[in-house]
């Protein structure tokens, strides 16, 4: 189904709750709305298409930052594998190259990779794109923070402010100090959660998760239609922050009509071949490998 956002749907990102998935699907449904006939699919590990069209993109949410790299390579990998099958199926002469193409500068928290291209009549698709939850989970939680501090810098604060009161006397040197370790109090408070299960985070923290995720997705999609980061910014840009700049929650307008205008060329480039490779022959996962953890925590 060409113009589809694959999201891997497996007990990773179940494990993230209804609340943050709805908020996750509609702000990727905000994101999109510029392109026209996307859709975005939420399928199970087993169930994408065996045959992947160049509009198409495929993302898959891991538990923690160390994910994204083996996933990548394990992704890449099995992909290669199955399209080289499927040359041989064929008893088609085609030298399958083994790069993919990412963007020069790499992502915080994910990655997205493409190789799209048309070899002797044969339309070859490898591609795919990973978000982290734990760089999500360390934004959101860095945005709610009392003042956005982290707790080491609370820390500090405490110990300035301690130092300070330390200048004074009476009930004024114990006011200072009280004040002090209650402020820290409640910062280290606030950082607990990093440890709680998220439906346990009060709701508009869980929504912000949601949304925060729906835009790494949406970032690491976008390299799978247009390699480069966008060079004046927005979610397309290098490093877009996932809150606090509102004009990096979206993509900018002139990085929407690259978009379009990169599915427009995908589609007349998949128009002149006939023969379409196998990428998920079988009911063949995005990726597989042992180690990953289910937990976010």
């Amino acid at each position: 189904m060409a113009r589809t956002l694959y999201i891997i749907d497996d007990k990773v990102i179940r494990g993230l709750g209804e609340r943050i998935l709805k908020a996750m699907q509609k702000e990727l449904n905000d994101i999109f709305s510029f392109v026209t006939n996307f859709s975005i699919t939420m399928v199970t590990p087993t169930k994408l298409p065996a045959t992947i069209d160049f509009t198409d993109s495929i993302l898959i949410v891991v538990p923690h930052d160390d994910d994204v790299a083996p996933t990548k390579s394990t992704a890449e990998q099995q992909q290669v594998r199955s399209i080289k099958a499927s040359i041989l199926q064929r008893h088609l002469n085609i030298q399958l190259a083994q790069v993919t193409r990412t963007a020069q500068q790499p992502d915080l928290g994910g990655v997205g990779w493409q190789g799209k291209e048309i070899l002797q009549n044969a339309i070859v698709c490898k591609t795919g794109g990973i978000a982290s939850c734990q760089y999500v989970k360390e934004a959101v939680l860095k945005q709610f923070a009392p003042d956005q501090l982290s707790l080491d810098d609370a820390k500090q604060r405490r110990d300035k402010a301690k130092i300070i009161a330390a200048t004074a006397h009476g009930d004024e040197k114990f006011k200072k100090e009280q004040r002090a370790d209650e402020y820290y109090a409640k910062v280290e408070e606030h950082w607990k959660l990093t440890n709680a299960a998220f439906a346990s985070w009060p709701k508009d923290m869980q929504e912000a998760f949601g949304n925060g995720l729906a835009r790494l997705i949406a970032h690491e999609a976008r390299h799978q239609y247009v390699v480069e980061h966008f060079s004046a910014g927005g979610l397309g840009g290098e490093s877009a922050e996932l809150f606090g700049v509102p004009s990096s929650e979206r993509f900018l307008k002139d990085d929407q009509t690259d978009i379009n205008a990169s599915l427009t060329q995908f589609e007349s480039d998949q128009s002149k071949a006939t023969i379409h490779l196998e990428t998920f022959p079988n009911g063949q996962p995005f990726a597989i490998y042992i180690t990953r953890s289910s937990s976010v925590a």
